[in-house]
């Protein structure tokens, strides 16, 4: 009896050996299966968990893989061992001490789709956005353990299919505190970035980057002030800010166009908000750029200020900002979008009216150093420029320009209006004929009443465009100078065009010369043919003739003329001549050179009805002269008694 009991004794503590042991053999298969089944209950797939047998204190877990789809993304996790420790009485509780992991790796890529089917539901709670993984700190909070450690987690995000970040950190946790540090490489920089960054239960983080190995300010912070989760939507407010001048050098590759740029400095400081609702989200916020300024070229540029707002969903970005300069002389406003799903987006920049002159600014005064001869310091200027894109950009611009006035060296301009749209997708185009006006340009005599119809056409591999000038016109001396339709091609040697001149009075040049006791009367009408080049202007074979029936030429003669004459009987008839000299032909034939060398041939032939009974004259002289201005060579009248006069008082030879 006593024999038969032990055996039953013996067989039931057998059996339970047998089950402990069935159920110890399977403690890895129940382990992997409840990690799968908590993963996939999280939208997680493709999931590979593996264990060894479990230790009192401890078990080691051999491999663990999963995919979790984030928004347009798929992250894909994998680690090859991991040594997880516990507690009996903590683990009993669903709570693990500590997890080490050595070595894991991440790779981040675009969700791969086939056709236009929609990818498959994922039981339980929907796919996690990528913005609600980092920003939501509540994850922290629902893991399972007290301490982990990660020695080299390395990351592979490919952002395009020849663009992929490289990123290399280790991390630690501790009461749902994560701290985490490494390096990152971004295309196309040629130097590591270093980071930082520490997030716990409550949401609060903070992301620090610097270049690496560098004892420098960083680049940017990013830190998380305040998080409301209790609330659906959850609320997440945090603060940026970086410095410009450490920034730049970094964003320079990205930046070519900007190339002459230098010198940047500023600070950009940042509050932004992220509304959480299920896996949706939206960020939003408000930025100020203070004690901007830099160098385009070896101009420094004005302080400026920049205010901004934005927001941004899965689905776009929206920004609105405005760049003021110090004394509010300069406003710039620019609005734009960008759509994420279809990669389009349009921007439009905008520059407010600057006002010159007594209620506004003078141009140079606006920088810290003016090197130019040309200034403004009248008039009102405006511009907007748009922007497009989808695989290509397109933009277009509209310039505007009211009352200008000012100076370029010892030109003086006034009455400057312009309208201009352009297209500048290829190369400085028009999209419509431009505009101009000048109602004054004084060069030495006022030129008035300008007006030019002109497009601007592309050049190919040129910065300058083709300016094809259809119609150009202008008040001179009491006449007209205009052209017909040519072209100004910067890129050839040289470019050739005629200006006519019509109904020029020839009074009006002698007044100019301001010669004492010379007047005249005529009407002269011609052309110039001139040429530009990179030598400077040039002109060949101008031809001025007076209208009929021609004009009258009265000269007193000052008292050192009058003394001439009396001792030199030549200049005593040129003199007398000239007193009432009625001209019927007067022709003059010109050459300028680009070194500014003018060479004219006068022709007059006329008579004077109060001496020698009306006896013909005629008149040629050859005058040279140097002049900085072209058309200074229209006060040949002027110049007439100067040279007789000179002229006389040489001894025949």
């Amino acid at each position: 009896m006593v024999l038969s009991r032990r055996k039953r004794l013996l067989s039931w503590l057998a059996a339970i050996l047998i089950l402990l042991g069935l159920g110890y053999a399977s403690l890895p298969w129940l382990l992997a299966t409840a990690v799968n089944y908590s993963l996939t209950a999280q939208g997680v797939r493709d999931i590979q968990v593996k264990f060894d047998y479990p230790r009192w204190h401890g078990i080691r877990l051999q491999a663990l893989a999963f995919t979790l789809p984030a928004a347009d993304r798929q992250i894909r996790f994998q680690l090859a061992s991991a040594e997880i420790q516990y507690r009996l009485s903590e683990l009993l509780r669903g709570r693990l001490d500590r997890i080490n992991i050595a070595n894991a790796t991440l790779n981040i890529q675009p969700l791969q789709r086939s056709g236009t089917s929609t990818p498959a539901k994922t039981s339980g709670q929907s796919a996690v956005t990528l913005p609600a993984a980092l920003l939501s700190g509540q994850w922290l909070a629902q893991l399972p353990l007290r301490e982990m450690a990660l020695d080299r987690l390395r990351v592979n995000w490919l952002v395009a299919p020849s663009t992929e970040y490289e990123m290399q950190l280790s991390a630690h946790l501790q009461h749902a505190r994560l701290e985490l540090q490494g390096d990152i490489k971004l295309p196309p920089l040629p130097k590591h970035l270093a980071f930082s960054l520490h997030a716990s239960h409550d949401g609060k983080a903070g992301l620090v980057l610097s270049p690496a190995n560098e004892s420098t300010p960083p680049l940017l912070e990013i830190s998380v002030t305040s998080v409301d989760v209790e609330h659906e939507p959850k609320q997440i407010n945090g603060v940026f800010q970086t410095r410009l001048q450490s920034l730049m050098p970094m964003l320079r590759p990205w930046l070519k166009q900007l190339h002459q740029v230098t010198g940047v400095e500023g600070e950009l400081q940042s509050q932004w908000h992220v509304h959480l609702d299920g896996s949706s989200w939206q960020l939003s916020g408000d930025a100020v750029l203070h004690g901007l300024t830099g160098q385009w070229r070896d101009q420094v540029m004005p302080m400026s200020e920049v205010r901004a707002k934005y927001s941004a969903d899965a689905k776009q970005a929206i920004l609105q900002a405005s760049l003021s300069t110090a004394n509010k002389a300069v406003v710039l406003q620019a609005d734009g979008v960008q759509q994420f799903g279809s990669g389009r987006g349009h921007a439009r920049i905008k520059l407010l009216p600057v006002k010159f002159g007594k209620a506004g600014f003078v141009l140079s005064k606006l920088f810290k150093t003016w090197p130019y001869a040309f200034d403004v310091d009248a008039g009102r200027a405006s511009a907007a420029v748009q922007l497009r894109w989808d695989k290509i950009v397109t933009s277009t611009a509209q310039v505007d320009l009211a009352q200008i006035g000012g100076h370029y060296n010892k030109v003086i301009f006034s009455g400057v209006n312009a309208e201009m749209a352009l297209t500048l997708d290829k190369g400085i185009a028009s999209s419509k004929t431009a505009k101009l006006h000048v109602a004054v340009l004084d060069v030495g005599l006022p030129v008035q009443n300008i007006k030019a119809q002109f497009t601007l056409m592309p050049h190919p591999g040129e910065l300058l465009p083709v300016i094809k000038m259809q119609k150009v016109s202008a008040n001179l001396l009491g006449g007209k100078a205009f052209s017909g339709p040519f072209d100004l091609d910067f890129a050839r040697n040289k470019n050739e065009f005629v200006v006519q001149l019509e109904h020029i009075d020839l009074d009006k040049i002698m007044q100019l010369e301001q010669q004492e006791g010379l007047q005249g009367s005529g009407l002269l009408d011609g052309q110039l043919p001139i040429s530009l080049s990179r030598e400077g202007i040039a002109v060949e074979n101008g031809q001025l003739a007076v209208r009929a029936p021609g004009g009258v030429i009265r000269y007193t003669p000052t008292p050192k003329v009058a003394n001439l004459a009396q001792t030199n009987p030549s200049v005593n008839m040129v003199v007398d001549a000239l007193r009432n000299f009625h001209y019927q032909v007067m022709s003059i034939h010109s050459d300028y050179k680009t070194k500014g060398d003018l060479n004219l041939q006068v022709h007059i032939e006329g008579r004077n009805p109060d001496w020698q009974a009306g006896k013909p004259v005629h008149l040629n002289l050859n005058l040279q002269e140097n002049i900085p201005v072209l058309l200074r060579s229209l006060q040949v009248g002027g110049e007439i008694s100067e040279r007789v006069r000179q002229h006389y008082q040489t001894p025949p030879q």
